[in-house]
């Protein structure tokens, strides 16, 4: 035991890095959700509850170079009086990141539970539906994985994706759904799905 001082007093002069403490970011008066390290473009994106960054509005979402943070977009309908609501997930697929969360409109435009954003504007995401009659209110994504270059899989609170039967678990090419079907309906917290909505 008389060799740990010895060693901690070694290790802190040759490695000056561990000497060093945290270093300050950005200013957001709300907490980080996700983020996501895009080897592409070589940021780090991130969903936040926070709608500003000391003076500039970021929105919920933003991206981080290694110097400054970065707003993403234009204004989102989870976004409110002081913060941003439920953004859930960040994912890259193809030439695109994918925000998702309990979304109708970001940008100006009409969207249902996810967005993709090509570096200056955002596209739609259309076809998930809470209930068989087509009714997509309260549709929300709250997770994704990319199974391989053509798909991403994605998870949220929904009964249809596009034509099929998909019980929160969904396929995306990019530009239509296939549905995962024989996820049974259930319920997490207070949100529950059932084939009658």
């Amino acid at each position: 035991m008389k060799y740990l001082p010895l060693f901690c007093t070694l290790f802190t002069f040759y490695y000056p890095g561990a000497a060093q403490g945290w270093q300050q970011v950005g200013h957001l008066n709300r907490g980080v959700y996700q983020f996501y390290v895009d080897t592409v473009d070589n940021l780090l994106h991130t969903i936040t509850g926070a709608k500003y960054n000391g003076t500039d509005t970021i929105w919920g979402m933003f991206h981080y170079d290694g110097q400054q943070i970065v707003g993403i977009g234009a204004d989102n309908n989870a976004c409110g009086e002081p913060a941003c609501g439920s953004m859930n997930m960040v994912q890259r697929f193809k030439d695109k990141m994918y925000y998702g969360g309990a979304l109708k409109e970001i940008g100006g435009i009409s969207t249902v539970g996810m967005a993709g954003w090509n570096g200056s504007e955002w596209s739609p995401v259309t076809g998930f539906y809470r209930t068989e009659l087509g009714n997509p209110a309260n549709v929300s994504v709250w997770g994704s994985y990319v199974e391989n270059d053509s798909t991403l899989l994605v998870s949220g609170l929904f009964l249809m994706a596009g034509q099929d039967t998909s019980y929160s678990i969904a396929r995306w090419n990019g530009s239509t759904w296939s549905g995962i079907p024989r996820y049974l309906p259930g319920c997490i917290a207070s949100w529950c799905i059932s084939p009658t909505g």
